[in-house]
């Protein structure tokens, strides 16, 4: 008996010891002759498309492999792949997974099935290249950040499936000059079209409910829009900066808007409001840092002339937002329509700050200049910069030196 009571209290001392990987099975992940990888979902039942072995130009997915089907992208699948310049996707996949083709920045095509029904978060995230992409009409939800920062994205087509647009979707589309939203959304997301600094007019169906915070920021090209009465609550700085909009109307829908709603809207002369008064549940600070004229009660006027105004003013300035500017304020850059001389220390143009929190400081947390030395200055806009944020210069080859 002391025998064996000595050989399992040597087992119970030795377990711990034995690698965890003897007692699991892991998945199946295997290589094609393109040198992209598959592994086998746990079930065993289809393929998820994983990842790369070597970096590829041109890819073609096979709708099956090894006899199963190839259901999925997975997360991540493509992530700083840059040299893929196009990927074409068979009718079997079904999702497009967070990350899958983060910063493929050479990528300027691809065709989507109609089998797939979500595009993740941050999908095409920093895919500079895409200047155009059909989404098919079984896709049902569009991810937060989806296509952020593809600056060459021309158009889009948003096809009816389409319930959801996600947060940022389509932040700084810089080349983005038009988009129809299907009237099968109902809610535009926090900073969905912020700083789309091309797009001249939206279409916002009567199924939209809500704008969300910072929705249409620094649109500084929109020069008109129309605001359905189904709307009923309209965000914080939803179209601040919206620097050629010369007059709005808000529906009696209206029941909710946030504060600086209009924010540096500096050509905005006229905003028709059809109630009678402000209703309880306007923020005191909605039409802060805006000159507009209040018409209580009435809809818009026919609009007579087109007002005339500068290339400078259709363009912010960060340098000219005041201290009571929003703590929360989203991302923006330096860009070149600062007023800044061309003296400015090398590399200071382009860069990216958020104000933390607390509004008492700035976070580096982007960059989409040219420069290959960059100085981060002590200060941005009168608050010191602390941090350096996560990914801030993720995927910038050309940077040689920072200070």
């Amino acid at each position: 008996m002391k025998r064996f009571l000595s050989i399992i209290l040597a087992a119970v001392m030795i377990l711990p010891l034995v690698p965890m990987s003897m007692f699991s099975v892991s998945a199946e992940t295997v290589t094609d002759s393109q040198g992209v990888e598959y592994t086998l979902s746990d079930d065993g039942t289809y393929y998820i498309v994983s990842g790369y072995v070597v970096e590829p130009t041109e890819v073609v997915i096979p709708a099956e492999y090894n006899g199963l089907p190839v259901k999925e992208i997975g997360d991540s699948a493509f992530r700083s792949c840059s040299s893929l310049t196009s990927i074409t996707l068979p009718n079997s996949v079904i999702s497009i997974g967070d990350d899958a083709f983060y910063a493929c920045c050479s990528l300027t095509s691809i065709t989507i099935p109609d089998s797939v029904i979500g595009i993740g978060n941050y999908a095409f995230i920093y895919c500079s290249s895409l200047t155009s992409i059909t989404i098919p009409d079984s896709v049902i939800s569009i991810g937060d950040d989806a296509f952020y920062y593809c600056t060459s994205l021309t158009s889009i087509e948003i096809p009816d499936s389409v319930t959801s647009i996600g947060e940022g979707a389509f932040y700084n589309c810089t080349s983005l000059t038009s988009i129809t939203i299907p009237d099968s959304v109902t809610s535009i997301g926090t900073r969905a079209f912020y700083h789309c600094t091309s797009l001249t007019s939206i279409t916002i169906p009567d199924s939209i409910t809500s704008i969300g915070e910072w929705a249409f920021s620094d649109c500084s090209s929109l020069t008109s829009i129309t605001i359905p009465d189904s709307v009923t609550s309209i965000g914080r700085g939803a179209f601040a900066f919206c620097t050629s909009l010369t007059n709005i109307t808000i529906p009696d829908s209206v029941i909710s808007i946030g504060e600086w709603a209009f924010y540096d809207c500096t050509n905005l002369t006229d905003i028709y409001c059809e109630v009678e008064s402000q209703p309880d549940g306007w923020a005191e600070d909605w039409k802060y840092g805006c000159d507009a004229t209040i018409h209580w009660g009435c809809e818009q006027e026919p609009e007579t002339s087109e007002p005339e105004y500068s290339e400078d003013e259709s363009s912010y300035d960060p340098s000219e937002e005041p201290s009571e500017a929003p703590s929360e304020e989203p991302e923006y850059s330096e860009d070149e329509s600062s007023d800044e001389s061309s003296d400015d220390i090398v590399g200071t143009e382009g860069l990216e700050y958020t104000l933390c929190d607390d509004g008492t400081y700035y976070v580096v947390t982007g960059y989409n200049g040219s420069a290959t030395e960059v100085v981060i200055p002590a200060e941005y806009n009168g608050l010191p910069v602390k941090e350096i944020g996560e990914w801030a210069f993720d995927s910038y080859e050309s940077l040689t030196s920072i200070t």
